[in-house]
């Protein structure tokens, strides 16, 4: 298995936006439960312990049981702001845009001065790409207060956003004239100074803001951001981590930890901290990719192609996650069938045609080459099991006709030795029976000699006894 490539996420930039709370109170901020935490835990029945109940789930990132507690107040009391403003910030989180500003317009329609609500309604425009919209209900509610500091910020990040940094340095400097404390507007003119490349003068903003409010996350995690630009990363990854610490549920810190993780290959640290970071907004792209590139980093093959897998459903789009898919299988799990397959999506994703500096273009050529090796070796394989499924046939033919031969001869030896034997036995019965016939033609002669003898004999002693008798006498 080959090593693992570098991977290391762009550090989340940390901009105060909006959804960050600089100058921007965030949904939630603006809810506050009427009544006190009960000593005696117990189930809430009113709804203002419904309130508290969904208060309690909202910080503890429970955003579905949250959005449920909210609606069980509006249930019971329809017009009640504060459950209102908290279903909206529920929303948010769930990525439900489009509900948490019909919620908000629902309060602006009862309340049309609230201008917390007209500063977070601007913050669900600018999320969903409506700047210029955002920018013209910030102006016209300053009209009711022109010095409004929760405005004025709001204003003034959405000018930087747009890169129109000479509005948003007038539109801080108009607010700390008249609120030369304001920690927001120090922030945001940081920021402003950050998004200009002027390093050394928004470190120093932020140092003075310190002074003044030590326990404030968001600069800590400012200062993180100027430092990684200034390539200290172990003085970066340590205010990174103080923000997390001052604030658990502070998302950019945890991504700007995961990425600092990343690009020292401390894949433990990047999943835990990417891990975090995606269940405080479940449904982020680049959080959900962060905990997919780490678990690619620590060789957790499966779990990392399922995880880049819920990326694509979040962006089916997503050309990192399709780059991160093809790095999986083509040198974690060696399927290259799978890595061509994802490398021509990603191609797809980027028009067609990729950029000759594109990294993907050589492992195109890595990944086709590959098959082509695989495909003659497979080619080679299969030609070499031919060869010896044919050998194998050959010496098994020729070892039966071998056997064949051996039974033929085997058989024609043992026929030849049984007509050996039959002969010899044949011979053995006729000279046998010459024997016999011999010995009986010799007895039947015998037999008649010895009756011819025994015929002359009785003569003979006939004749002698006279001379006998005579020598006697």
């Amino acid at each position: 298995m080959m090593k693992n490539q570098t991977r290391t996420l762009p550090v989340a930039l940390a901009a105060l936006a909006l959804s960050l709370g600089a100058g921007c109170p965030k949904s939630e901020e603006a809810v506050k439960p009427k009544v006190v935490e009960k000593k005696q835990v117990r189930s809430a029945s009113t709804p203002d312990e419904f309130l508290a109940q969904g208060q309690k789930q909202l910080g503890a990132a429970e955003y579905e049981k949250a959005l449920a507690s909210f609606d069980r107040v509006i249930k019971a009391q329809p017009d009640y702001t504060q459950a209102k403003l908290g279903r909206a910030a529920a929303l948010i989180k769930l990525g439900r845009l489009d509900e948490a500003e019909a919620t908000y317009r629902e309060v602006l329609a009862k309340e049309p001065d609230n201008l917390a609500v007209v500063a977070s309604l601007g913050g669900i425009y600018k999320e969903k790409g409506k700047s210029e919209q955002a920018v013209k209900l910030y102006q016209e509610a300053l009209k009711k207060d022109e010095y409004n500091p929760d405005l004025l910020n709001n204003l003034a990040v959405l000018y930087r956003a747009t890169g129109k940094y000479g509005k948003a340095e007038k539109t801080i400097t108009k607010l700390l004239t008249r609120h030369p404390d304001d920690v927001d507007a120090l922030k945001n003119l940081s920021l402003v100074y950050y998004d200009q490349k002027k390093y050394a003068l928004a470190q120093t903003i932020i140092a003075n803001v310190l002074k003044k409010s030590g326990d404030d996350p968001t600069l800590y995690n400012n200062r993180g951001m100027i430092l990684v630009h200034r390539k200290k990363y172990p003085e970066a990854l340590a205010n990174f981590k103080k923000a997390a610490e001052l604030d658990p549920r502070f998302f950019e810190a945890r991504m700007n930890i995961g990425s600092i993780a990343l690009k020292y290959r401390d894949y433990n640290a990047a999943h835990e901290a990417y891990a975090e970071a995606a269940k405080l907004e479940p449904t982020n792209v680049v959080a959900n990719l962060g905990v997919g590139y780490s678990l690619s980093g620590k060789q957790k093959s499966k779990e990392a192609i399922k995880q880049l897998e819920k990326v694509l459903e979040l962006d089916p789009n997503n050309a990192d996650a399709m780059a991160e898919l093809v790095f999986v299988y083509q040198m974690q799990v060696n399927d290259q069938p799978k890595a061509i397959v994802w490398a021509e999506k990603y191609q797809a994703a980027k028009g067609g045609s990729l950029d000759p500096s594109d990294p993907m273009n050589e492992r195109l050529t890595t990944i086709r080459q590959n098959l082509q090796a695989l495909d003659m070796q497979s080619k080679m394989m299969k030609k070499m099991k031919e060869e010896e499924e044919a050998e194998k046939k050959r010496m098994e033919a020729e070892a039966a006709k071998k056997k064949a031969e051996e039974a033929k001869k085997a058989e024609e030896a043992k026929k030849a030795d049984e007509a050996k034997k039959a002969d010899e036995a044949k011979k053995a019965d006729e000279a046998k029976k010459a024997d016999e016939a011999k010995k009986a033609d010799e007895a039947k002669k015998g037999k008649k000699g010895k009756k011819g003898k025994k015929g002359k004999g009785g003569d003979a002693a006939a004749q002698d006894e006279p001379t006998a008798n005579k020598a006697d006498g």
